[in-house]
This record gives C-alpha cells, structure tokens and sequence, in this order.
C-alpha cells in the first residue's frame, strides 16, 4: 500500500484483515480503535532499527565522525535526561500532535540507542536469511566499525566520570558488542 495511513484505512474498512506499520502509526491506529496484535520486539526482543551508515571514503577523516558521533551520543543524553524540551525540539521539525509525538518518541517499542548493537545486527541478519527474506548472509564483520563509537563513548565517560549515564551506556556496550 501507499503508505501508513492507507494501511491504517484498509484494515479500517475491512478490505484487509491486518497490516503492517511503525512507530507512530501504530499508535495512531490504536487511537483510531484498531488492535496492535504484535510489535517486532516481541519477535526479537531489542532488535536493531536504524543504523548509522556512511562510504568508506567518508571514514577518511576520523575526527570528523568523532565529532558527530559525539554530538549524537549527548544529544542522546538531552533526550533522555530532558523529554519535554526534547519533544519541544522534534515539534519544529515533525509537524505531528506533541502527545503522540512524546508516546511515538519515548515508546517502550523503540529503541533510540546510537549503540552499533553488532550482536543484534548480526542475529537480525541471521532472522532474515532464516526467513528467506535475503538470500544471502552479508559480510557485516566488514561493514561494522565500532571504535570510533567506543572511542567517543569512552571520553565522554573520563569526562564526567560521576555520570550513571555513560557508565550505562559503557555497560550497554560490552554487552551489545563485545
């Protein structure tokens, strides 16, 4: 179909008896009185959503990336650390109601982690040759780099080493990818 609110509408009218959306149009059809039957978390439990990607020939200029990645990662911070200035933000941008932005943003189904999460990656690519869905298992130890991350991650732990936030992530981190 279209897009999300023509699925919303198909099941809607009963021209179809289910489909498939995301995050925030899942809450949008609950709101409109139709039925989340499952979310992709519950078929794999903190799976990977979106990925950062860039060419190999942008990785040429490391201190770059560490700058960006290092934003990403204290903009992360804000997020957490601050929901409503946080939403106030995204409003400027995603012209939605705040309410459904602030439960689409900080949904429980939605991981907003800047982790490379390589473990969940990997078992997600996995899923999907199982499934059928690609043919083929891509070589993802050649696409995944994440020192920098861990680079960046690191510092900013040394830089505030009261902060429970990166010790969180730290943990997260062994846990996710080492």
């Amino acid at each position: 179909m279209k897009n999300p609110p023509a699925v919303i509408e198909a099941v809607k009218s009963g021209q179809v008896d289910a489909g498939l959306v995301w995050g925030p149009h899942d809450l949008r059809a609950e709101d409109q009185g139709l039925k989340v039957v499952i979310h992709s978390t519950d078929l794999q439990p903190g799976h990977p959503c979106c990925r950062l990607v860039v060419t190999e020939a942008s990785l040429k200029n490391p201190v770059t990336w560490e700058k960006f990645l290092r934003a990403i990662l204290q903009a992360e911070k804000f997020a957490a650390e601050n929901k409503k200035e946080t939403i106030e933000s995204i409003a400027r941008y995603v012209k939605i109601d705040r309410q459904l932005l602030w439960r689409g943003y900080y949904s429980p189904y939605l991981d907003q982690s800047s982790d490379p999460d390589v473990k969940g990656v990997k078992h997600f690519a996995n899923v999907m040759v199982d499934s059928e869905f690609i043919s083929a298992k891509p070589d993802l130890d050649a696409a995944i780099d994440v020192r920098v991350y861990e680079k960046v991650l690191n510092q900013l732990a040394r830089e505030n080493p009261g902060d429970t936030f990166w010790k969180k992530l730290q943990k997260e981190f062994k846990r996710k990818d080492a």
